[in-house]
């Protein structure tokens, strides 16, 4: 078993890229909303439940492009990180 870690930040920069490009394109909207006169217990639900799921979706969206950006500054970090000991380990040679 290897102790060592490996990350490729392209490979990884990539992934972040297709991950943030899947959440662009994600529905972040449910159905129409129901209006009128309608008095209806079923409506006042379902209108509920679309504003309820609408600002789950919003703060789910929030909450991924955070990470993602977090991600990505952890990956150019590691690689900023790995560029230091190589160059350490170059200077001890």
């Amino acid at each position: 078993m290897s102790e060592e870690i490996k990350v490729d930040a392209v490979v990884a920069n990539r992934g972040i890229a297709g991950m943030r490009s899947a959440a662009s394109v994600m529905p972040t909207k449910f159905a129409k909303e129901i209006k009128g006169e309608n008095a209806l217990d079923a409506v006042h639900e379902y209108n509920e439940i679309k504003h309820d799921y609408e600002s789950l979706l919003t703060q789910f969206e929030k909450v991924f492009h955070e990470h993602l950006q977090a991600a990505g500054e952890a990956v150019e970090k590691y690689r900023v990180t790995d560029q230091h000991v190589a160059n350490g380990i170059r200077m001890k040679s």
